[in-house]
This record gives structure tokens, sequence and C-alpha cells, in this order.
């Protein structure tokens, strides 16, 4: 990762944040930015991938001041080749409160990811959404083409894959030259009892949920430091606080370590890292491998744990994801804030 400059080296306006020309420019991938988002009024070519990650796109176009939107949908079933379908939507155009940023929301196809980048896609220019899943990503991006005023692109990616992590970051700059937020949100779900567990089981909680957002910041950190600054949010767990499943739960102690230690390594060139920590958020991801009276009852005991009686929504943790990754919260950095209802001050389940 390149060198880390010092603070005497990045000029900052009153939000923390090096200032940045709005003037209209071309950039490396022959598309003029502009300040407003309805200078996009003539059509653009569609957008195409072919990186090794995986990389999908949405193409939001304008086709009049009217508000009719032509969403170009495309996908590559097989390497190197495209299939494009498309669709025109009717509805009132809005501009994004911080027109050209950039964000990464991972496991952006789950229900929390979702929450996250739809939040997101109400102020932020574009959203790449990526996940495990490519038909998944594909069916997530389109839902959001429709509705969003963000473009709204989608990448398949194994976070745990350093070299594909790099290579979407090589991506993102190549395509839009800049990175504001990267949110590592992909997890995956480890509940083996501390007897039982193999190496195996515990080396792959470990690569997805912690070295996998590490290697996402470690890889996005210099295109962040190069706009000026920015913010990466990691989504940890009450239970980092209260214990639980061993692998899970030490993986995300891990994710509030890393992210007191990236704050202090990355503070010299404006990039702030928080935590989100969520109490159990009713979720497909939280009821996988469970029958219907386990999971009844462990949303009974979850709700017990609770200082406020009911379970975490998905929007409770995106609200949450979205200030810390908002010029908002431009004064706080190492952080980890627990969206649990006080759960955190109970014990563990």
């Amino acid at each position: 990762m390149a060198d880390l400059p010092t603070g005497d080296h990045v000029r900052r306006d009153g939000d923390g944040r090096r200032p940045r020309r709005r003037a209209h420019r071309t950039d490396r991938v022959g598309r003029t930015r502009g300040p407003a988002l309805a200078q996009r009024s003539q059509p653009a070519a569609p957008t195409h991938a072919a990186l090794g990650c995986g990389w999908y796109a949405i193409s939001q176009r304008f086709a009049d001041e009217a508000g009719t939107v032509t969403n170009t949908h495309q996908e590559s079933p097989v390497e190197g080749t495209a299939l494009e379908t498309s669709a025109t939507q009717r509805r009132t155009l809005h501009e994004v409160s911080e027109p050209d940023s950039v964000a990464i929301v991972t496991g952006g196809a789950g229900t929390l990811g979702r929450a996250i980048a739809a939040n997101l896609a109400t102020r932020v220019q574009t959203v790449v959404i990526v996940d495990l899943s490519s038909t998944n990503v594909m069916d997530t991006a389109a839902e959001f083409a429709s509705g969003s005023a963000a473009n709204v692109t989608g990448a398949h990616l194994d976070v745990s894959d350093a070299t594909a992590n790099a290579a979407l970051m090589s991506e993102i700059a190549e395509r839009y030259g800049r990175l504001d937020y990267l949110i590592n949100n992909a997890a995956i779900s480890q509940r083996t009892a501390f007897g039982d567990i193999t190496e195996e089981e515990w080396a792959r909680a470990m690569a997805v949920n912690l070295w996998g957002p590490a290697s996402l910041a470690q890889a996005a950190a210099p295109l962040l430091r190069s706009g000026g600054g920015g913010a990466i949010v990691n989504i940890s767990s009450r239970t980092w606080a209260t214990g639980g499943p061993l692998s899970y739960v030490t993986s995300k102690a891990g994710i509030v370590g890393m992210t007191r230690s990236l704050a202090v390594e990355l503070a010299p060139a404006n990039i702030r890292v928080n935590a989100v920590a969520p109490s159990m958020v009713e979720t497909p991801f939280v009821r996988n491998g469970r029958s219907e009276t386990e999971y009844g009852r462990l949303i009974q005991r979850q709700r017990s744990f609770s200082l406020l009686p009911r379970l975490a929504t998905a929007d409770d943790v995106a609200e949450a994801v979205s200030f810390l990754a908002s010029p908002r919260s431009s004064f706080i950095t190492g952080e980890v804030l627990h969206v649990a209802g006080g759960g955190q001050l109970a014990p563990p389940p």
C-alpha cells in the first residue's frame, strides 16, 4: 500500500475534506463530469465490463428533462460475452446531495447491504454493490436502477480474495477516478460450538469476516487518499462485547481492533474509520440453518436482552452507517456505534 501523507500535505475545507474541482472535465473513461446530475441529458454509451473480479454495470441514462430514465442492464453469464437488456421507467428526477461521490457496499445483495445501499443512494452519486452471488447482485442493482437518482453498479466478488479486491479498486479508479466511502458489510455466520469447530471453519470465518475488510481497506486507501480523504465503515456485531459463537464473535471483535488501528493509521490522509455494531437483525442470514422453532426462540431471547424490547431493523443499521459515511461525522473516527437498543450492556445469549 502506498505511503500515506502527513496531515500537512492534505488541504482541507470546512468539513475536513480536501476541496475538489467541480469544473466540467472528461475523466479517463471519456465521461464528462459536471456539478449537476441533470447535465447527463444525452444517453451515454452502455458500460461494458470484463474484469476477473466479475464486474457488472447498470448505467442509468437520462433521456430528456421530463424525467424518462433508460436503465441498461448488462450481465456477463459467460466470460468475455455480454447480455444486455433494457427497461424504461418514468419518474421525477432529483439531484443527489453529493455529486460525483462514489461508495462501495460489500454484501450489497443481502437484506442489510440493500438497506445500506438504498440509504446511500439518496445522496451519493454512484453506489457500487458487491456480493458473492452474481445473480443476486445483478437483481439488486436492477431494482435500484429503476428507483434511484444514483448510478448503481454491481460486482461479483469474494471479499477474501485480495487480488480480486485490488482489481475492483483499479476498475473503480479507471471508471470514476475516485472513491469516497467503503462499507465493509459482507460476512458469514459461523455457529459451530467451541468443542466442534474445525480449522477449516475457523479459517473461512476469519478470511471473510476479518481479512476481507482489511484487504479491501488496504486496496481502497490509496484511492481514498488521492481524493483528499473519505470514510471506511466496518460492520461488527453487538456480540463482540457480550460473547457468543466463537469464530464469529472473534472475527467481529477483530473488526473493532482493526477499526481502531486503521483510524490511527489513516488519519493523516483524512480517512476516517469507524464501526457499527448491530444487535440481531431479522434477516435470512440469521435464519439460515435454524428450524422455525429454534428461530422463534432466538427472536424472543434477543428481544429480552435489549433494553429497548425489539429487534434492530436493517434501516436502523443503515442510518448509522450513512451517518458515519458522510460529512456529518467529519470529526468522528475510531469509534464503535452500537445499534442494539442497549443490548451490548446485557449478558451473552
